[in-house]
């Protein structure tokens, strides 16, 4: 019975010992990627990403204040896109409304979800940072609070100096103990007793206790490489110090709570220049295509996302509109808040001279000249009650010709 229990007490101790190795070992890779990922980030070359926390609310609910986001240059950007960009004074970030060409070269508009107007100055390909690839939410909260002097001693400093010393600490303790047994097996020789480890490997001697007459008390010593057992720790220790000093010196930015996606928006016009998103008007009660002047229309009753005909059903046509299973239109992408739908992409394979987004009481109606093939991000009218977009009822593409 004795024997069962001192065997149940080593396999316990042993299956300890390796889920804390495994735990260090899980810990220290860990860090190590999200260390060697903060770092290339400041390494200096071109096109590289780069990190910011937000710091306002301009485009809540979908991204929060708090929130740490990644940004990287890309060759072209189209509206619905969410970059970061500079005004000499800061940086914001803020979706591409409308896009436009100068002869300095193509320039963009911009505007925050939760604004109610899109910002007074457009934006030049060299004042944009990057496109927003990736968003964390809430995770700035900590990362601004070890941007200040002292937290960033208690939350870096403090903690890494107390896990370095502990580490140290127990390393020389190793050190001092592997040095005593060396003298002591010499001491054995020259007085001609063999260690207990070489002639009874199987005692118990090495657990500490005192064995038979002639024998001489060891210490227990951690028989994992010291590689393994002090290393490791302090490899995570100075690894999080480095991850969290890089994030010391982050950029903030005012306005980051941008409807993110990382998916892909939808596919520019087939001429290969980016779609141009006009600045919707608001159109009161219900307007329809005819109503605008244009001579057949094509309604959706809701935002699904798919690939819709221009027959009836699925959609319905204007009263003087023929039905052609040849021409489609497609939404995609279709971002849902609180259970309703607030804004889509579209793309169709005849030219559309207009789009009504109906949400509330009005519509908000985007008037393309000349005539467009697809467009991102629209959307229904802002409620001004809470500044957040009213779900969309209904949307109706208008044309003028039919596909012949």
């Amino acid at each position: 019975m004795i024997l069962v229990v001192h065997f149940l007490k080593i396999t316990m101790k042993k299956a300890a010992l390796f889920i804390l190795q495994a735990i260090r070992i899980y810990l220290a890779i860990l860090v190590s990627f999200v260390t060697t990922f903060l770092l290339l980030a400041l390494v200096p070359v071109p096109n590289n990403y780069k990190f910011h926390l937000v710091t306002s609310g301009s485009m809540e609910p979908a991204i929060k204040i708090g929130s740490l986001v990644v940004t990287v240059p890309v060759e072209t950007y189209f509206p619905g896109d969410i970059i970061t960009f500079s005004d000499a004074k800061r940086l914001i970030t803020h979706r591409i409304v409308g896009f436009s060409d100068a002869e300095f070269g193509p320039v963009f508009k911009t505007q925050g979800d939760r604004n109610k107007t899109a910002d007074i100055q457009t934006v030049g390909v060299d004042k944009i940072v990057g496109k927003v690839i990736l968003a964390v939410p809430y995770i700035g909260y900590f990362l601004s609070k070890i941007k200040t002097p002292i937290g960033f001693i208690l939350a870096v400093i403090v903690p890494a100096t107390i896990i370095v010393y502990e580490e140290l600490k127990s390393l020389f303790s190793d050190v001092k103990n592997a040095v005593k047994g060396f003298f002591i097996n010499i001491k054995q020789r020259n007085n001609n007793v063999i260690p207990i480890s070489e002639a009874h490997p199987e005692s118990e001697a090495n657990s500490g206790k005192i064995g038979m007459t002639g024998y001489i008390k060891t210490e227990v010593i951690d028989d994992r490489p010291i590689s393994q057992s002090v290393i490791l720790p302090i490899v995570m220790a100075a690894a999080a110090l480095i991850t969290l000093t890089g994030a010391y010196f982050l950029d903030s930015e005012e306005s980051l709570a941008n409807i993110f996606e990382a998916g892909v928006w939808s596919s520019p016009a087939p001429n290969g220049s980016p779609p141009t998103t006009p600045s919707p008007s608001l159109i009161p009660n219900n307007p329809n295509c005819p109503s605008l002047g244009y001579a057949y229309g094509f309604r959706l009753n809701s935002a699904a996302e798919g690939n819709f005909t221009l027959t009836q059903p699925p959609g319905e046509l204007s009263p003087n509109a023929s039905p052609d299973p040849n021409i489609s239109v497609t939404i995609s992408n279709v971002v849902t808040e609180e259970s309703e739908p607030k804004f889509f992409d579209w793309i169709a394979t005849l030219g559309m001279d207009g789009v009504i987004v109906k949400g509330g009481d009005n519509a908000d109606v985007y008037i393309y000249d000349p005539e467009s093939f697809g467009d991102t991000g629209l959307h229904a009218p802002l409620n001004t009650n809470n500044n957040k977009f009213f779900g969309i009822s209904h949307i109706e593409f208008c044309y003028d010709q039919e596909n012949d």
